[in-house]
């Protein structure tokens, strides 16, 4: 059995599940993490109001005969109720991401807001520290240049991309 997941984690995703072995494939759309809805290489950005439907859809259509769930990078989840619970639990934080961010936007509030008081020197350099353990502590390469990156503008001011060469360089 098959269910269209489109504009999840692709514009055209997938899940299925194979009845003779009581196995759900969720592709990348239920995960041991909360995926990137707003990705840091400028993909475009996912709607978590319609990862959460096709979540649910999949609880509604194939989490009671599932046994065992599974994605494309993570580690699989045994178990009926088990399935069931972990379905459950990606559908209320996509769920939850959108809701609170309509709920901001709907204040006024703007992605810049963390940044409402961009010269206070003291914040500034308790952020960089703070994205520099977690840039050191990272086990991903991406996420480890972007937070060394956010480290090193915080402290230096910004960053420029060379543009010419596609290096960093400081100003």
């Amino acid at each position: 059995m098959f269910q269209m997941a489109p504009r999840t984690e692709a514009p055209a995703e997938m899940h299925f599940f194979l009845r003779d072995f009581k196995a759900l494939c969720m592709a990348e759309n239920a995960t041991h993490t909360l995926h990137n809805l707003l990705t840091l290489r400028g993909a475009v950005v996912h709607d978590p109001h319609a990862w959460s439907k096709y979540l649910t859809e999949a609880i509604d259509m194939l989490g009671v005969e599932a046994e065992v769930a599974f994605a494309s990078h993570h580690w699989p989840t045994s178990g009926a109720d088990n399935v069931v619970e972990f379905l459950t639990v990606q559908r209320e934080l996509y769920g939850y991401v959108h809701d609170q961010t309509l709920r901001m936007l709907n204040k006024g509030m703007v992605g810049t807001e963390m940044f409402a008081e961009p010269n206070r020197a003291a914040a500034r350099t308790l952020l960089a520290d703070t994205y520099e353990q977690l840039g050191y502590g990272s086990e991903n390469g991406t996420w480890r240049s972007f937070y060394l990156s956010g480290a090193t503008e915080l402290r230096d001011g910004c960053t420029r991309w060379c543009r010419r060469r596609r290096t960093w360089w400081p100003n």
